[in-house]
This record gives C-alpha cells, structure tokens and sequence, in this order.
C-alpha cells in the first residue's frame, strides 16, 4: 500500500455546506491524497448523544453519502473521535456533566469513570456503524489540559504512571473499533510529555505526531512537550538521554525530531503539518508559516518511510479552505520531490494552479497574513473566537473587549502587553496594503480559471484583514480616550464587516453557522463601540 496523503476535515466551529464539502474532497482527490481524517464532533447526527448536536447537522444518510463520494475519489476514510480532551462539544450539555475529569471543565473527559469509559464505547461502535470497515481509527488524544487531576485519576497516575493511565482508558474506550480490525490512533502531545513511559502505549497504537512549526530547515529551537521551547545550548546531556534524536550527526536540532524518536520506539507514525493553526488571522491563514512546514512535513515523511502525513486544517481558525488551495497542492509537490527546496516545491504547485511562476503571489498572500488582536482566534486576544481557550462556541462575556485591554494593560507577559500588541496592530496595515496590491498585480497575470477563483479568495480577505485593523486602531483610540471618529460611523462599519464576512462564510458553512460565528467574531467589537468605553480606563 502507498503511504497514506491525508486530509483533515475538521467540523468544530464550522458546519459545511455539502455540496462545499463534495468541492473541497474532489480537489483532494485531484492533487494526489488518497486519504480524509474526519473530525465530525457535533456535526452528524449521532443516536449516543442526539442531544449534543448542532441543529444544522448532517443526517446519518447524509454524511454516508458523502462518504460514497469520498470513497470513489479514492479517499480512505479515517474516523476522529475525541476521547480524553477536546469533548467540548459534548460535555458542555448539563445532561453529560457527569463525564468531566472537573466539574467546572467541559473539555476533558474523566479516565477513571466507568460512565465516561461506557459512553466513549458506545460512541466508538455508533462511528464503526456509520464509517463501515476502516484500517485506521484516530481516538484524539491531545491538549487534555486537566488529565489525571481529579482525586481518583491523580491517585491512578501516581500509582501506574500517567502514559498507563492514559493508555488503559483509551484502549478500553476502542475496543470495539479493535475488535472490527481497526487500527487506533493517538496524538502525540500527551505521552511525549513524559518521553520515559512513552513504551506504555500499546505498539499496535499508531502515533500521530503534531508539529505546526518546523519546517525543512534545523531550527533554532526544539519544542519539548511539558516542558516548553529549549535553544541549542540548552540541550543538555539529560535531555538527550531521553531524547537522543533531537540533535542530528552535526549537532544541531534535528527537525521533527519526534518522529525519529517514535520510530526508534518501535511505533507507526503519522507525520502532521498544519495549513491552519494558532495564532491565525481569522480571515486567511499564515501562508509563509505553513509553505515550509508542510514541505518539511511531506520531505521528512518521504524520505523515513512512516505511515503517512496528514495536513491538518483546524476549523475553529475559521478562515476559508479556498485561502489554503496551494497550501493543500504543496503536499503532493513535496512529496514526490523530496530533494528540493519548500521554495521550489511551493512553485511547483503554484505553476500547476495559476499557470504562472507563483513567486509574487507567495509573497503577497504571507504579507495579506498578518495577525493582530481583535482579528486572530484565541483567548485574551480580543476575539470571540476560543476567547476562553475552549472549543465550544460559547459567545465571550459582556464587555468582552475591554476586558482584554485592561488586561493587556496590567499583564507582565511581554508578548500580551498593551504597548505590544497595540504596536504589531499598527505595524500590521502597510504589509496587508502592500501585499493587496501585489495580489492585483499578480492577478493580472494568473491563467486557470481555479487560479482566478484563488486570488478573488485572498483579495477578499485582504480588505477584511484592513477593515478589522480600522476597527482594532479605532478601538485603542477609545480606550485611550482619545476617539478619532464617532460611535455612529464605528457601528455601521462594524455591522457591514459582519455582513460582508457572513456572506463569505455562507459559501462554505450552512445559514446558523455562518450567523453564530459572525456573532463570535463581531457582536462584542459592536457593543464596545456602542458603550464607548464608559467604564473602560
């Protein structure tokens, strides 16, 4: 079997249309993946937990319809189900509560209950059901941010060792995907936190490694998970002890450095790269980010011979899939050429897709692709988007905005400071001018009609990126007591960016969704300008 080229269709935040859906596998399917990690959450309508779905959500026929297609494109199908953080969507519902590792969090299931192990299980079978015969079953895994914290699962952890833990619950909460001939699946995040058990995963176990920074040059610094960034001089002979392949034979930090590890271990891996993650404006991806670590990702994948690459693409960044066309066309281009350069792979696929030498565009898109508060997904950054680290589309408190400018005031962490972010606001406009204008000009020159369609994506989001800017300048303005225009004129043309990302959303999201995460990213940046900052300074 070839190694898997895998797409992530991620359904948190965002309900697609279906007839968008049925666009976006068939172009997949065109540039070489023959594979489709599904990431449903609450998107399908699901008999475990029918009152945990969003309103708008595919019918069981539906989606399998779907499914078909995918199928005869070529597409394997690789189910994703959440099973000890990220249950946002499911335990945010007062009926499942009971399943929390804390009562007040939502996201991170209990792995010492029985009822939780119990639903999961149910679960598991209700996704076997409904996906059919499948080599490979991904059981999430990652960011459960209050794993082993309650009494009893922090007595398990202390006893057996937090790897075991963890891996006892999600082989028990898999068992009937197991039991089918499925293979399962975890992220990395969580047992690369204690590289001395990672052994404690089962073997049969594949292990999908995570990395959204590196790229296919040694990089400056190592990511090590639990315990944050670590320069060359910090890699101390402790540290490689436990981790011998985060130098290579030249001593300098070796490049997803995971995966070599993990193979060493004796595990199957699954490399993953990012074409939308953290700290992304919410109008178009950081192109000049994801150009080289989906290049790496593809190069490193070919040239060891693991499982697969899988690009991910997480939802809750909002951003539109039509942003990230060359993006998704880079994989295969890397791939199968692993000996060259990101740079040259990305113009071999940017040829392909505009019929013309990409250059101007790859400049153009990274400069549209600034990021600044107010217009960038995360909590304590102004936006309504995770603004409480959560996924689960609640819509931010009163006074939402001015809350995190306070806070920005008083806060000691340098990269939160008001003095900061207010600068990297203002500094972000002239690139986002400048690359507008030479997406224009590369426009000019661009012969696929696709090619066309692409350009029109990211123009569009320019004059959001710039408009989401006036408003972010406008809004420090009244903070500051100095207002340079009046709350009229800020509430018109607060409510025309709405509208006009509304209508964007609808092309790809279904009516609700589009409304609901318009209200996340707008109705509090409205109410701000309608207070005026009263009570603010």
């Amino acid at each position: 079997m070839p190694p898997l080229t895998i797409f992530h269709v991620d359904m948190n935040f965002v309900c697609y249309r279906q007839d968008y859906l049925r666009s976006l596998l068939a172009r997949i399917a065109k540039m070489g993946y023959n594979a489709v990690l599904w990431e449903l959450e609450d998107k399908v309508q699901l008999d475990t937990c029918p009152d945990a779905c969003w309103s708008e959500a595919m019918s069981k026929k539906q989606f399998a319809s779907i499914l078909n297609y995918s199928q005869e494109l070529g597409l394997e199908p690789i189910p994703l189900l959440q099973t000890v953080g990220h249950g946002e969507y499911i335990m945010k519902h007062p009926s499942y509560a009971h399943l929390r590792e804390q009562p007040d969090r939502i996201d991170c299931y209990c792995t010492s209950s029985q009822q939780a192990k119990d639903f999961l299980r149910t679960l598991t079978a209700e996704y076997m059901d409904l996906f059919g015969k499948v080599r490979y079953f991904h059981f999430g895994g990652d960011e459960a941010y209050v794993f082993a914290t309650c009494p009893k699962c922090r007595s398990a952890a202390q006893s057996i060792g937090p790897n075991k833990l963890y891996a006892n619950h999600i082989k028990e909460v898999a068992a009937p995907a197991i039991a089918a001939g499925a293979r399962p699946g975890i992220w990395c995040d969580m047992v690369m936190h204690h590289p001395d058990q990672v052994e404690a995963i089962d073997k049969n176990f594949v292990i999908w490694d995570w990395n959204y920074w590196d790229n296919d040059q040694s990089p400056k610094q190592a990511r090590i998970w639990g315990e944050g960034w670590r320069d060359l001089e910090k890699i101390d002979s402790a540290l490689l002890k436990k981790i011998p392949e985060l130098l290579d034979e030249n001593g300098r930090i070796r490049s997803f450095y995971a995966v070599d590890m993990l193979k060493r271990l004796g595990y199957e891996v699954v490399l993953c790269s990012s074409s939308r993650c953290g700290l992304e404006s919410l109008f178009c991806p950081r192109h000049g980010l994801h150009v080289g670590n989906i290049a790496g990702a593809a190069k490193k994948a070919a040239n060891t011979g693991i499982l697969g690459h899988c690009v991910t693409s997480w939802a809750v960044r909002i951003n539109s899939l039509d942003l990230q066309e060359l993006l998704l066309a880079l994989e295969p281009a890397a791939r199968n050429n692993p000996d060259t350069s990101a740079d040259e792979a990305a113009a071999i696929a940017g040829k392909d897709l505009f019929g013309v030498d990409p250059s101007d565009f790859i400049k153009a898109a990274d400069m549209i692709s600034q990021y600044f508060v107010f217009g960038v997904s995360g909590s304590q950054v102004g936006s309504g988007i995770q603004w409480n680290r959560l996924k689960d589309s609640t819509l931010p408190p009163k006074d939402y905005a001015f809350k995190c400018m306070r806070f920005w005031r008083e806060t000691d962490d340098e990269n939160l400071s008001y003095p900061h972010l207010k600068q990297q606001l203002l500094d972000a406009r002239g690139p986002i001018t400048e690359g507008i204008e030479l997406m224009k000009q590369f426009s000019l020159k661009v012969t696929t009609q696709r090619g066309r369609e692409v350009v029109a994506q990211w123009l569009l989001a320019g004059d959001m990126q710039l408009k989401m800017n006036d408003l972010g300048q406008e809004l420090f303005a009244i903070f500051e007591n100095r207002a340079t225009r009046g709350a009229d004129e800020m509430i018109s043309l607060s409510k025309s960016l709405r509208r006009q990302f509304t209508d964007w959303a609808l092309t790809w999201m279904t009516p609700e969704c589009a409304q609901h995460n318009a209200s996340l990213i707008f109705d509090h940046l409205i109410e701000a300008f309608e207070e005026g900052c009263l009570q603010s300074a």
